[in-house]
């Protein structure tokens, strides 16, 4: 991993500390570097992709500490009946 990006995947709950799984910043800047790879591949579904999104450098992911996820449309906070 990256120098910097450790200190803000440290604070991710324990079950996700084992090192093979990822976090959400993780997932994000994974799915960043594939982009970038299509994108310079010139892949023909790249003319789908948003354009606001620009080019992603890894080397310089950004302002990691304000990253945030936000909550799915469909998460519903009551617990279900049953167990």
């Amino acid at each position: 991993m990256g120098e910097g990006l450790t200190s803000h995947t440290s604070n991710a709950p324990s079950r996700f500390q084992d090192g093979t799984h990822h976090n959400s910043l993780g997932s994000y800047l994974l799915a960043r570097c594939v982009v970038e790879g299509m994108r310079q591949n010139k892949l023909p579904v790249c003319e789908y992709l948003r354009p606001e999104v620009g080019p992603f450098d890894p080397s310089q992911p950004g302002a990691l500490a304000r990253f945030t996820v936000p909550p799915s449309p469909s998460f519903n906070p009551l617990k279900p009946d049953g167990n």
